[in-house]
Protein backbone atom coordinates (compact mmCIF):
# COMPACT_ATOMS: atom_id res chain seq x y z
CA UNK A 1 0.00 0.00 0.00
CA UNK A 2 1.43 3.14 -1.29
CA UNK A 3 1.76 6.05 1.15
CA UNK A 4 1.85 9.64 -0.39
CA UNK A 5 3.38 12.61 1.20
CA UNK A 6 2.81 16.14 0.76
CA UNK A 7 3.05 20.28 1.98
CA UNK A 8 0.49 22.45 2.01
CA UNK A 9 -0.48 26.12 3.41
CA UNK A 10 -3.16 27.13 5.99
CA UNK A 11 -4.01 29.77 7.69
CA UNK A 12 -5.85 30.05 10.93
CA UNK A 13 -6.25 32.74 14.07
CA UNK A 14 -5.81 31.52 17.47
CA UNK A 15 -6.46 33.74 20.84
CA UNK A 16 -2.74 34.65 22.53
CA UNK A 17 -1.64 37.17 24.64
CA UNK A 18 1.46 38.37 25.17
CA UNK A 19 3.13 38.20 28.89
CA UNK A 20 3.63 41.89 28.95
CA UNK A 21 -0.60 42.14 28.32
CA UNK A 22 -1.32 39.87 31.04
CA UNK A 23 0.96 41.89 33.06
CA UNK A 24 -0.49 44.76 32.51
CA UNK A 25 -4.36 43.02 32.79
CA UNK A 26 -3.44 41.76 36.06
CA UNK A 27 -2.17 44.69 37.93
CA UNK A 28 -5.05 47.14 36.64
CA UNK A 29 -7.89 44.65 38.10
CA UNK A 30 -5.63 44.58 41.46
CA UNK A 31 -6.42 46.46 44.78
CA UNK A 32 -4.69 48.56 46.22
CA UNK A 33 -3.90 45.70 48.76
CA UNK A 34 -3.19 43.12 46.48
CA UNK A 35 -1.04 45.85 44.36
CA UNK A 36 1.13 45.97 47.33
CA UNK A 37 1.74 41.92 47.75
CA UNK A 38 2.38 42.05 44.09
CA UNK A 39 5.35 44.99 44.01
CA UNK A 40 6.87 43.85 46.98
CA UNK A 41 7.19 39.83 45.73
CA UNK A 42 8.51 41.25 42.40
CA UNK A 43 10.84 43.13 43.95
CA UNK A 44 11.94 39.83 45.84
CA UNK A 45 12.50 37.99 43.30
CA UNK A 46 13.75 39.87 40.84
CA UNK A 47 17.07 41.86 41.47
CA UNK A 48 16.86 44.37 38.57
CA UNK A 49 14.13 45.95 40.34
CA UNK A 50 14.64 48.66 42.63
CA UNK A 51 12.39 51.54 44.78
CA UNK A 52 13.33 55.42 44.20
CA UNK A 53 14.87 56.52 46.96
CA UNK A 54 11.84 58.67 47.92
CA UNK A 55 10.03 55.44 48.61
CA UNK A 56 11.78 53.43 50.21
CA UNK A 57 10.90 54.80 53.80
CA UNK A 58 7.12 54.67 53.00
CA UNK A 59 5.06 52.53 50.72
CA UNK A 60 1.94 50.96 51.85
CA UNK A 61 3.25 48.19 53.94
CA UNK A 62 4.77 50.66 55.99
CA UNK A 63 2.03 53.13 56.49
CA UNK A 64 -0.65 50.11 56.86
CA UNK A 65 1.51 48.82 59.94
CA UNK A 66 1.83 52.86 61.34
CA UNK A 67 -1.50 53.90 60.53
CA UNK A 68 -3.87 51.23 59.40
CA UNK A 69 -6.35 51.47 56.96
CA UNK A 70 -9.37 53.83 56.15
CA UNK A 71 -12.38 52.44 56.91
CA UNK A 72 -15.09 52.02 54.02
CA UNK A 73 -18.53 54.13 55.35
CA UNK A 74 -21.56 52.41 54.25
CA UNK A 75 -22.45 53.54 50.80
CA UNK A 76 -24.54 52.43 48.41
CA UNK A 77 -23.43 50.70 45.32
CA UNK A 78 -23.57 51.29 42.01
CA UNK A 79 -24.68 48.02 40.90
CA UNK A 80 -27.87 48.26 42.71
CA UNK A 81 -28.64 50.88 40.38
CA UNK A 82 -27.86 49.59 37.20
CA UNK A 83 -31.09 48.05 34.67
CA UNK A 84 -33.25 50.27 35.64
CA UNK A 85 -33.47 52.90 33.42
CA UNK A 86 -36.26 51.02 32.15
CA UNK A 87 -38.70 50.40 35.23
CA UNK A 88 -40.77 53.86 34.56
CA UNK A 89 -42.38 52.67 31.41
CA UNK A 90 -43.38 49.09 32.72
CA UNK A 91 -47.73 49.26 32.56
CA UNK A 92 -48.28 46.41 34.65
CA UNK A 93 -47.03 46.87 38.96
CA UNK A 94 -47.26 44.19 41.43
CA UNK A 95 -49.28 44.89 45.21
CA UNK A 96 -47.31 47.91 47.32
CA UNK A 97 -44.02 46.83 48.87
CA UNK A 98 -42.94 44.18 46.06
CA UNK A 99 -40.63 44.83 43.32
CA UNK A 100 -41.88 42.56 41.53
CA UNK A 101 -39.60 43.00 38.69
CA UNK A 102 -37.57 40.61 36.39
CA UNK A 103 -35.68 41.52 33.03
CA UNK A 104 -34.94 39.77 30.28
CA UNK A 105 -31.43 39.36 31.16
CA UNK A 106 -32.03 38.46 34.89
CA UNK A 107 -34.09 35.73 33.44
CA UNK A 108 -31.21 34.23 31.37
CA UNK A 109 -28.33 34.70 34.26
CA UNK A 110 -30.20 33.07 36.99
CA UNK A 111 -33.30 35.47 38.80
CA UNK A 112 -33.33 38.79 39.83
CA UNK A 113 -31.99 39.18 42.91
CA UNK A 114 -33.50 42.40 44.06
CA UNK A 115 -33.33 41.21 47.43
CA UNK A 116 -29.99 41.86 49.52
CA UNK A 117 -29.08 39.25 52.26
CA UNK A 118 -29.66 41.93 54.77
CA UNK A 119 -33.36 42.10 53.20
CA UNK A 120 -33.59 38.30 54.54
CA UNK A 121 -31.71 38.35 57.17
CA UNK A 122 -33.60 40.83 58.82
CA UNK A 123 -36.78 39.42 58.11
CA UNK A 124 -36.07 35.69 58.42
CA UNK A 125 -35.72 36.57 62.36
CA UNK A 126 -39.04 37.63 62.38
CA UNK A 127 -40.26 34.68 61.09
CA UNK A 128 -41.81 32.32 63.91
CA UNK A 129 -38.84 29.91 64.91
CA UNK A 130 -40.15 26.24 63.83
CA UNK A 131 -38.46 22.75 63.61
CA UNK A 132 -35.24 23.30 61.30
CA UNK A 133 -34.92 19.38 60.13
CA UNK A 134 -33.70 19.48 56.50
CA UNK A 135 -30.61 18.27 54.91
CA UNK A 136 -29.21 22.20 54.85
CA UNK A 137 -28.94 22.48 58.55
CA UNK A 138 -27.20 19.55 59.05
CA UNK A 139 -24.48 20.40 56.05
CA UNK A 140 -24.49 24.09 58.15
CA UNK A 141 -23.43 21.90 61.67
CA UNK A 142 -20.95 19.37 59.82
CA UNK A 143 -17.33 20.17 60.54
CA UNK A 144 -15.27 22.15 57.60
CA UNK A 145 -11.89 22.57 56.93
CA UNK A 146 -11.42 26.06 57.57
CA UNK A 147 -8.76 26.66 55.00
CA UNK A 148 -11.02 25.50 52.11
CA UNK A 149 -12.14 28.42 50.81
CA UNK A 150 -15.59 28.49 48.80
CA UNK A 151 -13.83 29.13 45.91
CA UNK A 152 -11.94 26.28 46.36
CA UNK A 153 -14.97 23.67 47.07
CA UNK A 154 -16.79 24.71 44.37
CA UNK A 155 -13.43 24.56 41.71
CA UNK A 156 -12.74 21.16 43.58
CA UNK A 157 -16.21 19.50 42.04
CA UNK A 158 -15.76 20.98 38.62
CA UNK A 159 -12.26 19.14 38.20
CA UNK A 160 -14.09 16.13 36.45
CA UNK A 161 -16.09 17.40 34.20
CA UNK A 162 -15.82 17.49 30.65
CA UNK A 163 -15.15 21.09 29.14
CA UNK A 164 -13.61 23.27 26.62
CA UNK A 165 -10.49 25.51 27.78
CA UNK A 166 -12.99 28.64 27.03
CA UNK A 167 -15.97 26.61 29.49
CA UNK A 168 -13.27 26.21 32.11
CA UNK A 169 -12.06 29.45 32.62
CA UNK A 170 -15.48 31.17 32.44
CA UNK A 171 -16.25 28.55 35.28
CA UNK A 172 -13.18 29.81 36.98
CA UNK A 173 -14.29 33.36 36.13
CA UNK A 174 -17.57 33.05 37.77
CA UNK A 175 -16.50 31.09 40.94
CA UNK A 176 -14.19 34.10 41.76
CA UNK A 177 -16.53 36.79 41.10
CA UNK A 178 -19.18 35.23 43.71
CA UNK A 179 -19.25 37.50 46.88
CA UNK A 180 -19.26 36.90 50.15
CA UNK A 181 -22.59 35.19 50.54
CA UNK A 182 -22.21 32.80 47.11
CA UNK A 183 -24.29 35.36 45.14
CA UNK A 184 -23.41 36.38 41.55
CA UNK A 185 -23.91 40.30 42.13
CA UNK A 186 -22.52 42.05 39.08
CA UNK A 187 -24.84 42.90 35.95
CA UNK A 188 -24.18 40.28 33.03
CA UNK A 189 -23.14 42.36 30.36
CA UNK A 190 -20.15 43.67 32.70
CA UNK A 191 -19.45 40.53 33.35
CA UNK A 192 -19.06 39.67 29.52
CA UNK A 193 -17.21 42.60 28.83
CA UNK A 194 -14.52 41.59 32.17
CA UNK A 195 -14.39 37.84 30.83
CA UNK A 196 -14.09 39.00 27.24
CA UNK A 197 -10.87 41.64 27.77
CA UNK A 198 -9.45 38.55 30.65
CA UNK A 199 -9.13 36.66 27.03
CA UNK A 200 -7.66 39.34 25.20
CA UNK A 201 -11.56 38.27 22.92
CA UNK A 202 -12.03 42.14 22.35
CA UNK A 203 -7.68 43.35 21.65
CA UNK A 204 -7.13 41.07 19.16
CA UNK A 205 -6.46 42.47 16.00
CA UNK A 206 -7.98 40.00 12.82
CA UNK A 207 -11.00 39.39 15.18
CA UNK A 208 -14.52 40.15 15.40
CA UNK A 209 -15.17 42.20 18.32
CA UNK A 210 -19.05 41.54 18.49
CA UNK A 211 -18.55 37.99 17.75
CA UNK A 212 -15.84 37.54 20.33
CA UNK A 213 -18.01 38.96 22.70
CA UNK A 214 -21.04 36.93 21.83
CA UNK A 215 -18.42 33.96 23.11
CA UNK A 216 -17.90 35.57 25.80
CA UNK A 217 -21.59 35.86 26.93
CA UNK A 218 -22.50 32.33 25.89
CA UNK A 219 -19.39 31.27 27.77
CA UNK A 220 -20.95 32.92 30.81
CA UNK A 221 -24.00 31.61 30.84
CA UNK A 222 -22.95 27.88 30.69
CA UNK A 223 -20.88 28.74 33.80
CA UNK A 224 -23.10 30.02 35.89
CA UNK A 225 -25.90 27.53 34.71
CA UNK A 226 -23.23 24.77 35.64
CA UNK A 227 -22.52 26.89 38.99
CA UNK A 228 -26.07 26.66 40.49
CA UNK A 229 -25.73 22.79 40.43
CA UNK A 230 -22.56 22.73 42.57
CA UNK A 231 -22.98 22.33 45.99
CA UNK A 232 -24.34 24.46 48.22
CA UNK A 233 -27.17 24.57 46.26
CA UNK A 234 -28.11 28.40 45.86
CA UNK A 235 -24.86 29.87 44.84
CA UNK A 236 -24.49 31.75 41.60
CA UNK A 237 -27.79 33.06 42.08
CA UNK A 238 -28.37 36.98 41.72
CA UNK A 239 -29.78 36.98 45.65
CA UNK A 240 -31.51 35.26 48.30
CA UNK A 241 -34.59 34.59 46.47
CA UNK A 242 -33.04 32.86 43.49
CA UNK A 243 -30.84 31.03 46.11
CA UNK A 244 -34.20 30.04 47.63
CA UNK A 245 -35.65 28.87 45.05
CA UNK A 246 -33.24 26.80 43.85
CA UNK A 247 -32.91 24.60 47.09
CA UNK A 248 -36.77 24.59 47.09
CA UNK A 249 -36.85 22.96 43.26
CA UNK A 250 -33.74 20.28 44.43
CA UNK A 251 -36.29 19.24 47.43
CA UNK A 252 -39.01 18.80 45.07
CA UNK A 253 -37.23 16.83 42.78
CA UNK A 254 -36.08 14.43 45.23
CA UNK A 255 -39.58 13.81 47.23
CA UNK A 256 -40.86 13.17 43.31
CA UNK A 257 -38.45 10.64 42.82
CA UNK A 258 -38.99 9.14 46.47
CA UNK A 259 -42.63 9.17 45.44
CA UNK A 260 -43.61 11.31 48.40
CA UNK A 261 -46.53 13.40 47.02
CA UNK A 262 -47.23 15.17 49.80
CA UNK A 263 -43.72 17.14 50.59
CA UNK A 264 -43.77 17.23 46.47
CA UNK A 265 -47.03 19.38 46.93
CA UNK A 266 -45.90 20.94 49.59
CA UNK A 267 -42.47 22.14 47.89
CA UNK A 268 -44.40 23.26 44.83
CA UNK A 269 -46.56 25.85 47.60
CA UNK A 270 -43.14 26.96 48.47
CA UNK A 271 -41.92 28.03 45.26
CA UNK A 272 -45.02 29.83 44.46
CA UNK A 273 -44.56 31.80 47.54
CA UNK A 274 -41.00 33.11 46.80
CA UNK A 275 -42.81 35.06 44.15
CA UNK A 276 -45.08 37.02 47.38
CA UNK A 277 -43.30 40.16 48.76
CA UNK A 278 -41.15 39.49 51.37
CA UNK A 279 -42.94 41.10 54.11
CA UNK A 280 -46.13 38.94 53.84
CA UNK A 281 -43.95 35.88 54.64
CA UNK A 282 -41.96 38.13 57.79
CA UNK A 283 -45.33 38.64 58.64
CA UNK A 284 -46.49 35.23 58.36
CA UNK A 285 -49.31 36.72 56.65
CA UNK A 286 -51.59 33.21 55.94
CA UNK A 287 -54.74 35.04 54.34
CA UNK A 288 -52.43 36.97 51.75
CA UNK A 289 -50.10 33.89 51.42
CA UNK A 290 -53.17 31.35 50.41
CA UNK A 291 -54.83 34.21 48.06
CA UNK A 292 -51.58 34.56 46.28
CA UNK A 293 -50.76 30.66 46.19
CA UNK A 294 -53.84 29.55 45.51
CA UNK A 295 -54.09 27.66 47.98
CA UNK A 296 -55.16 26.62 51.56
CA UNK A 297 -53.99 28.59 55.15
CA UNK A 298 -53.43 24.83 56.22
CA UNK A 299 -50.97 24.10 53.02
CA UNK A 300 -49.48 28.00 53.53
CA UNK A 301 -48.33 26.93 57.42
CA UNK A 302 -46.83 23.78 55.72
CA UNK A 303 -45.00 25.16 53.21
CA UNK A 304 -43.37 27.64 55.72
CA UNK A 305 -42.15 25.13 57.83
CA UNK A 306 -40.53 23.83 55.29
CA UNK A 307 -38.89 27.12 53.55
CA UNK A 308 -37.60 27.81 57.09
CA UNK A 309 -34.85 24.70 56.93
CA UNK A 310 -33.66 26.50 53.84
CA UNK A 311 -30.99 29.14 54.06
CA UNK A 312 -30.70 32.12 52.10
CA UNK A 313 -27.07 32.66 52.23
CA UNK A 314 -25.72 29.55 50.69
CA UNK A 315 -22.15 30.10 51.59
CA UNK A 316 -22.84 30.90 55.30
CA UNK A 317 -21.09 28.23 55.73
CA UNK A 318 -18.15 29.08 55.18
CA UNK A 319 -17.35 31.84 57.71
CA UNK A 320 -18.55 34.87 58.10
CA UNK A 321 -17.04 37.95 55.88
CA UNK A 322 -14.54 39.69 57.06
CA UNK A 323 -15.20 43.08 57.71
CA UNK A 324 -14.42 45.83 55.41
CA UNK A 325 -11.40 47.87 55.28
CA UNK A 326 -10.35 49.71 52.12
CA UNK A 327 -7.35 52.09 51.03
CA UNK A 328 -8.41 54.74 49.21
CA UNK A 329 -6.20 55.38 45.57
CA UNK A 330 -7.71 58.49 44.37
CA UNK A 331 -7.62 61.92 46.47
CA UNK A 332 -10.32 64.47 45.77
CA UNK A 333 -9.67 67.38 47.37
CA UNK A 334 -11.71 70.89 46.85
CA UNK A 335 -9.61 74.32 46.16
CA UNK A 336 -11.56 76.88 45.81
CA UNK A 337 -14.03 76.11 43.51
CA UNK A 338 -11.79 73.76 41.45
CA UNK A 339 -11.97 70.43 42.81
CA UNK A 340 -8.16 68.84 42.57
CA UNK A 341 -7.67 64.94 41.88
CA UNK A 342 -4.74 63.00 42.47
CA UNK A 343 -3.25 59.78 42.97
CA UNK A 344 -2.86 58.66 46.85
CA UNK A 345 1.09 59.39 47.87
CA UNK A 346 0.15 56.33 50.49
CA UNK A 347 -0.19 54.31 47.91
CA UNK A 348 1.97 54.71 44.84
CA UNK A 349 5.16 53.69 45.04
CA UNK A 350 7.88 54.51 42.38
CA UNK A 351 10.03 51.47 40.82
CA UNK A 352 12.80 51.92 38.68
CA UNK A 353 15.45 49.64 36.63
CA UNK A 354 18.57 49.39 38.65
CA UNK A 355 20.96 51.40 37.07
CA UNK A 356 24.54 49.56 37.93
CA UNK A 357 22.52 46.25 37.02
CA UNK A 358 21.62 47.32 33.71
CA UNK A 359 24.56 48.72 32.58
CA UNK A 360 26.40 45.71 33.65
CA UNK A 361 23.82 43.86 31.24
CA UNK A 362 24.07 45.52 28.56
CA UNK A 363 26.45 43.29 26.31
CA UNK A 364 24.91 40.34 27.37
CA UNK A 365 22.97 37.47 25.21
CA UNK A 366 19.16 38.58 25.05
CA UNK A 367 18.73 34.87 26.28
CA UNK A 368 20.17 34.97 29.47
CA UNK A 369 18.88 34.96 32.40
CA UNK A 370 19.90 37.65 33.97
CA UNK A 371 18.83 39.63 30.33
CA UNK A 372 15.15 38.07 30.47
CA UNK A 373 15.30 39.10 34.36
CA UNK A 374 15.91 42.98 32.95
CA UNK A 375 13.26 42.87 30.65
CA UNK A 376 10.60 41.90 33.27
CA UNK A 377 11.58 44.47 35.35
CA UNK A 378 10.96 46.97 32.47
CA UNK A 379 7.99 45.53 31.70
CA UNK A 380 7.07 45.46 35.49
CA UNK A 381 7.65 49.58 35.62
CA UNK A 382 6.11 50.19 32.75
CA UNK A 383 2.81 48.55 33.34
CA UNK A 384 2.83 49.74 36.95
CA UNK A 385 3.25 53.19 36.06
CA UNK A 386 0.40 52.83 33.15
CA UNK A 387 -1.79 51.50 36.01
CA UNK A 388 -1.75 54.47 38.30
CA UNK A 389 -1.85 56.76 34.53
CA UNK A 390 -5.23 55.00 33.70
CA UNK A 391 -6.26 55.63 37.44
CA UNK A 392 -5.85 59.03 37.56
CA UNK A 393 -7.17 59.85 33.78
CA UNK A 394 -10.41 57.65 34.51
CA UNK A 395 -11.05 59.22 38.09
CA UNK A 396 -10.61 62.47 36.65
CA UNK A 397 -13.07 62.10 34.14
CA UNK A 398 -15.69 60.96 36.42
CA UNK A 399 -15.22 63.63 38.82
CA UNK A 400 -15.63 66.28 36.58
CA UNK A 401 -18.73 64.50 34.88
CA UNK A 402 -19.79 64.33 38.83
CA UNK A 403 -18.82 67.43 40.09
CA UNK A 404 -21.76 68.65 41.56
CA UNK A 405 -22.07 65.44 43.42
CA UNK A 406 -18.61 66.51 45.01
CA UNK A 407 -20.10 70.32 45.79
CA UNK A 408 -23.94 69.64 46.47
CA UNK A 409 -24.66 65.92 47.80
CA UNK A 410 -25.93 62.60 46.52
CA UNK A 411 -29.68 64.08 44.70
CA UNK A 412 -27.26 66.02 42.21
CA UNK A 413 -25.76 62.46 40.92
CA UNK A 414 -25.96 62.63 37.07
CA UNK A 415 -26.43 59.50 35.07
CA UNK A 416 -22.88 57.89 34.04
CA UNK A 417 -22.27 54.66 31.85
CA UNK A 418 -18.80 53.16 31.31
CA UNK A 419 -19.03 53.61 27.51
CA UNK A 420 -18.97 57.54 28.48
CA UNK A 421 -16.16 56.88 30.12
CA UNK A 422 -14.73 54.74 27.69
CA UNK A 423 -15.48 56.84 24.75
CA UNK A 424 -13.95 60.21 26.03
CA UNK A 425 -10.67 58.39 27.24
CA UNK A 426 -10.24 55.99 23.83
CA UNK A 427 -9.83 53.16 25.86
CA UNK A 428 -12.33 49.78 25.52
CA UNK A 429 -15.53 49.85 28.51
CA UNK A 430 -13.61 46.68 29.92
CA UNK A 431 -10.48 48.84 30.94
CA UNK A 432 -13.02 50.88 32.47
CA UNK A 433 -14.24 48.24 34.43
CA UNK A 434 -11.44 47.22 36.05
CA UNK A 435 -10.49 50.68 36.69
CA UNK A 436 -13.58 51.23 38.97
CA UNK A 437 -13.82 47.83 40.33
CA UNK A 438 -11.84 47.87 43.77
CA UNK A 439 -10.61 51.19 43.86
CA UNK A 440 -11.87 53.91 46.10
CA UNK A 441 -12.05 57.47 46.31
CA UNK A 442 -11.61 59.57 49.08
CA UNK A 443 -13.23 62.80 49.38
CA UNK A 444 -14.51 65.08 51.65
CA UNK A 445 -18.11 64.11 50.97
CA UNK A 446 -17.02 60.15 51.82
CA UNK A 447 -15.22 57.31 50.78
CA UNK A 448 -16.69 55.86 47.56
CA UNK A 449 -15.76 52.66 45.25
CA UNK A 450 -14.99 54.23 41.86
CA UNK A 451 -18.18 52.64 40.65
CA UNK A 452 -20.54 54.26 42.92
CA UNK A 453 -20.34 56.77 40.26
CA UNK A 454 -22.24 55.16 37.67
CA UNK A 455 -25.65 55.65 37.63
CA UNK A 456 -28.59 54.84 35.21
CA UNK A 457 -30.94 57.54 34.09
CA UNK A 458 -34.25 58.35 34.75
CA UNK A 459 -36.65 60.45 32.88
CA UNK A 460 -37.87 63.86 34.38
CA UNK A 461 -40.16 67.00 32.70
CA UNK A 462 -37.12 68.80 31.40
CA UNK A 463 -35.91 66.03 29.42
CA UNK A 464 -32.80 66.91 31.11
CA UNK A 465 -32.53 62.81 33.26
CA UNK A 466 -31.14 62.48 36.73
CA UNK A 467 -29.57 59.20 38.03
CA UNK A 468 -31.20 56.48 40.07
CA UNK A 469 -28.42 57.51 42.99
CA UNK A 470 -29.83 60.87 43.49
CA UNK A 471 -33.60 59.56 43.12
CA UNK A 472 -32.80 57.12 46.20
CA UNK A 473 -31.25 60.69 47.94
CA UNK A 474 -34.59 62.15 47.60
CA UNK A 475 -36.63 58.90 48.87
CA UNK A 476 -34.56 59.03 51.83
CA UNK A 477 -35.81 62.60 52.39
CA UNK A 478 -39.28 61.78 51.77
CA UNK A 479 -39.15 59.38 54.17
CA UNK A 480 -37.16 60.56 56.68
CA UNK A 481 -39.51 64.07 56.90
CA UNK A 482 -43.07 61.42 56.83
CA UNK A 483 -45.69 61.46 59.27
CA UNK A 484 -44.95 58.37 61.86
CA UNK A 485 -48.29 58.38 62.47
CA UNK A 486 -49.28 57.79 57.89
CA UNK A 487 -45.72 56.84 56.42
CA UNK A 488 -45.95 57.32 52.70
CA UNK A 489 -46.58 54.43 50.35
CA UNK A 490 -44.83 53.32 47.55
CA UNK A 491 -47.55 55.21 45.18
CA UNK A 492 -47.50 58.28 47.54
CA UNK A 493 -43.33 58.61 47.24
CA UNK A 494 -43.92 58.23 43.23
CA UNK A 495 -46.00 61.23 43.96
CA UNK A 496 -43.73 63.29 45.66
CA UNK A 497 -41.17 62.32 43.04
CA UNK A 498 -43.21 63.43 40.49
CA UNK A 499 -43.83 66.66 41.94
CA UNK A 500 -39.98 67.45 41.88
CA UNK A 501 -39.91 66.86 38.17
CA UNK A 502 -38.92 62.80 38.22
CA UNK A 503 -40.99 60.25 36.30
CA UNK A 504 -40.58 56.86 38.32
CA UNK A 505 -43.08 54.14 38.59
CA UNK A 506 -44.22 52.87 41.35
CA UNK A 507 -41.96 49.82 41.22
CA UNK A 508 -39.24 51.58 40.69
CA UNK A 509 -39.87 53.36 44.04
CA UNK A 510 -39.92 49.84 46.06
CA UNK A 511 -37.15 48.73 44.19
CA UNK A 512 -34.96 51.49 45.33
CA UNK A 513 -36.91 51.62 48.62
CA UNK A 514 -35.57 47.81 49.09
CA UNK A 515 -32.12 48.72 47.99
CA UNK A 516 -31.44 51.41 50.83
CA UNK A 517 -33.17 48.55 53.26
CA UNK A 518 -35.99 50.91 54.55
CA UNK A 519 -39.52 48.34 55.11
CA UNK A 520 -42.44 48.95 53.41
CA UNK A 521 -45.31 51.94 54.80
CA UNK A 522 -47.16 49.23 57.30
CA UNK A 523 -43.63 47.98 58.55
CA UNK A 524 -42.52 51.88 59.44
CA UNK A 525 -45.68 52.55 61.00
CA UNK A 526 -45.51 49.44 63.49
CA UNK A 527 -41.92 50.28 64.42
CA UNK A 528 -42.33 54.06 65.10
CA UNK A 529 -45.59 53.54 67.16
Amino acid sequence: MAVGLGLSLRTSQSLALTPQLQQSIRMLQLSALELAQEIQQAIEQNPCLTQDDEDEEGGLQNELELDGVWALPESPRAQEDSGTSGDAAEASEPPDGASGETSADAEDWGGDGSLSSEDWDANWAEMPSGERGSSDEDRRSEPRDASVSLSDHLLAQTRNMRLSDLERVALAFVVHNLDEDGFLREEPEELALALSGELGLATLHNVDVAEAEDSARAALRFAIRAVQQLEPLGVGTRGPVDALRVQAEHHEVLANTADDAQAAQEWRVVLGLLSAPLQWIALRDLGKLARHAGVSAEAVDAALARLRTLTPRPAAAYGEPAASAVIPEVLVRRVGSRLKVELNPRVRQSLRVDPWLAERLRGQARDSAMAQKLQEARWFVKNLTQRYDTILRVSQVIVDRQRRFFLHGATEMRPLVLREVADELGVHESTVSRVTTAKYLQSPTGTFELKYFFASALETHSGAGTSATAVKAMLKAFIAEENPSSPLSDTELAACLERRGVVCARRTVAKYREALHIPVAQLRKAEKS
